[in-house]
């Protein structure tokens, strides 16, 4: 089966998104990262239902994802920005 989550928030806020996604261990939450909304989109999947949950904002252009079952945790690399070092070269 094929569902379409719609966590959009602004007109054409998917252009260049370039989505990431990454599901819960149970499969029942679908985490995805949406690069041009600097944000992360999650939903509840079910068969035959998807409940879009809302965005979490994160860091400029998010490209990674990976959840931690264990800590209940998300962990999110983001594409661009200055890095850790401050931007120093």
């Amino acid at each position: 089966m094929i569902e379409q989550i719609r966590l959009d928030w602004q007109p054409l806020g998917y252009f260049g998104a370039a989505p990431t996604p990454c599901f819960s261990k149970d499969g029942r939450t679908l985490y995805v990262c949406n690069g041009t909304q600097n944000a992360v989109g999650g939903g509840g999947v079910q068969p035959a239902a998807v409940e879009a949950r809302g965005l979490i904002p994160v860091g400029w252009y998010p490209g990674a994802i990976a959840l931690d079952d264990a800590r209940h945790q998300l962990a999110v690399a983001n594409i661009k920005g200055i890095g850790s070092a401050g931007g120093h070269a």
